[in-house]
């Protein structure tokens, strides 16, 4: 003999209206008193059996009902926690980074497909911000940025280090910058995104390190963020001084060129910083590993 489904909703309904001995409170679950009611009746119909005593002053349980409410809400509850330990196990395996705006899109973004392809099973979320000064539990599992301040009681792994050095467009350098003194003749664009952070060289220490004279090093155009100023090499705008996480990739697909080789070492590191406790996080240990290949293969560290 074929069984008949159960009406589950029916099931929901009744534990409801049992716990509450109303329809109209059990109405809670979003539908109406007179809904509850059908749905009860319709499992009632089911079993063949009342579940509960209807008099004028309102609802009892029947004897049967009795005996079927306890273990039905235990097994909501069991479903409940399995539900509750599949959302845990999902959040488990999601990761939230924070990283800066330009440092995501200019250097993590084009390698996390490489991530995605290799770990499926682990998903990252990106939080790109340019307030990334601290590490803040509840905003995300690390930060991804230069390291610059204190970090107490944290894990920082460093990543990746840079250099810096003057980059253009191909178009720019077939107008004739053999040498540093022809940046006279160019436009300097300056990135002023870092002018707080004294590790990074601006137009004029950098200059002077290369012991080239006779250049103005305020003239040109300025931008605030890290990323317009790339761009605006890309197209032309004139030449910029380039740190080596940010254009590198631009330089391997043939956008930018590198001038000179002259060689001079920002005085910071890119680092990937955590708390010390989630090292036992196995999917966040996965993504540092993954990070810091990804940081050696990109050059020198």
């Amino acid at each position: 003999m074929r069984r008949r489904s159960i009406p589950l909703k029916g099931l929901r309904a009744f534990e409801a209206a049992g716990r509450h001995l109303n329809f109209a409170t059990a109405a809670k679950l979003g539908v109406t008193p007179s809904a509850i009611s059908h749905q009860v009746r319709a499992l009632e119909e089911h079993l063949g059996e009342a579940l509960f005593v209807r008099g004028p002053r309102g609802v009892e349980l029947s004897p049967i009902g009795r005996a079927c409410l306890r273990p039905l809400r235990n097994a909501f509850d069991q479903i409940e926690s399995v539900m509750n330990t599949a959302t845990t196990y999902r959040d488990s395996r999601a990761l939230t980074i924070r990283v800066s705006p330009c440092v995501a899109s200019r250097w993590l973004m084009p390698r996390l497909p490489r991530f995605q392809a290799m770990y499926p099973d682990i998903e990252i979320s990106i939080s790109a911000s340019s307030q990334i000064f601290e590490f803040r539990a509840e905003e995300a599992d690390a930060i991804f940025r230069l390291r610059h301040g204190s970090f107490e009681n944290l894990q920082v792994d460093r990543v990746l280090t840079e250099e810096v050095f003057p980059v253009c467009s191909p178009e720019v350098a077939q107008h004739g910058i053999e040498t540093t003194s022809d940046l006279v003749n160019h436009t300097l664009l300056h990135d002023d995104n870092l002018a707080t952070v004294d590790t990074v060289p601006d137009w004029a220490r950098w200059l002077e390190f290369a012991a080239v004279r006779g250049i103005d090093a305020q003239r040109g155009h300025r931008f605030s963020q890290s990323a317009a100023a790339i761009e605006a090499t890309i197209v032309g705008r004139g030449v910029c001084l380039g740190r080596s996480a940010l254009v590198e990739d631009d330089i391997q697909a043939g956008k930018l060129r590198r001038l000179f080789d002259i060689r001079y070492p920002a005085r910071h590191d890119y680092c990937l910083i955590y708390p010390k406790e989630a090292e036992k996080k196995k999917e966040l240990m996965v993504f540092r590993d993954w990070l810091l290949a990804e940081g050696a293969a990109h050059g020198p560290n």
